[in-house]
């Protein structure tokens, strides 16, 4: 299903992890790119295991401000 805004466009995420990823930095980025957090923690909390948190918080790398997402 494509989500399309008022003129038609589609958005399209092109992610290039041939030198890795990480995890926090990876949910952090969706959640800076507009994915609300209860909507992530809504998956997690589907998949029926043991009680894992989702928890953002704002952090500087470098100079560079991200969002990094604990998972607890």
């Amino acid at each position: 299903m494509n989500e399309r805004d008022d003129n038609g466009a589609v958005a399209i995420a092109w992610l290039d992890c041939s030198a890795g990823a990480s995890g926090d930095m990876f949910l952090g980025a969706l959640v800076d790119a507009g994915v609300d957090l209860a909507v992530m923690q809504a998956a997690v909390d589907a998949l029926g295991t043991e009680a894992i948190r989702l928890r953002a918080n704002r952090v500087t790398r470098h100079g560079l401000v991200a969002t990094k997402v604990d998972v607890e």
